[in-house]
């Protein structure tokens, strides 16, 4: 599901979809650790790409911090399941994490081939099909996808997830085929009893 943020924007929280390519504008309010009080929050997120800290531009309105980070910047970001944590340093220097959660970054729109049909659950059910034959091939082999380190170990987990993936697909597809006005789901049954 692609969620998009324009310019103006402002968000209270984190959201759990984020395409690459659009601003990400941010409020955040700790009612226990208002801004205006002092202090500092920092965002740091760890994936299958970088985002460097120097990305974010950090500041405070009144009794919110914000997060701003331009359009031109996530635009390079990664696309992917990202863990990010929120930490806050108070006026003394001690830091509390404030929150640790997972976001998942869509690809920029642009940067995506004009010839690529597929969805982005299409792409990452490609990839996922690619690593388990990897790992089959070369058992010794780990592989970070996703947040996560796969060996022949945990090859029931990537299985998992390559379900998870084919469910998502099957539902895309399904969902496209009724905006044509093709309906694949017809099952028709007819049951006889004699009179």
């Amino acid at each position: 599901m692609l969620k998009w943020f324009m310019a103006y924007d402002r968000l209270t929280t984190i959201p759990s979809a984020f395409t690459a390519g659009s601003r990400l504008a941010i409020d955040f309010n700790i009612p226990e650790l208002p801004a205006g009080e002092g202090g500092s929050i920092a965002i740091y997120f760890r994936g299958p790409g970088d985002i460097p800290d120097t990305d974010f531009s950090y500041g405070t309105d009144g009794d919110n911090f914000t997060i701003d980070v331009a359009g031109s910047i996530t635009t390079n970001w990664t696309a992917g399941i990202w863990r990010y944590t929120i930490k806050h340093t108070d006026t003394a220097g001690a830091v509390d994490t404030i929150q640790t959660a997972r976001i998942e970054i869509l690809p920029d729109p642009e940067h995506l081939s004009t010839i690529e049909a597929r969805t982005d659950n299409e792409i990452i059910l490609s990839r996922l099909y690619e690593l388990k034959k990897d790992m089959v091939l070369n058992p010794y082999k780990t592989i970070q996808f996703m947040d996560k380190i796969y060996s022949s170990h945990n090859l029931i987990e990537l299985q998992d997830l390559i379900e998870k993936y084919e469910v998502r697909v099957k539902n895309e597809q399904l969902a496209d085929a009724n905006k044509k006005g093709i309906n694949t789901q017809f099952d028709i049954s007819v049951e006889f009893t004699e009179c």
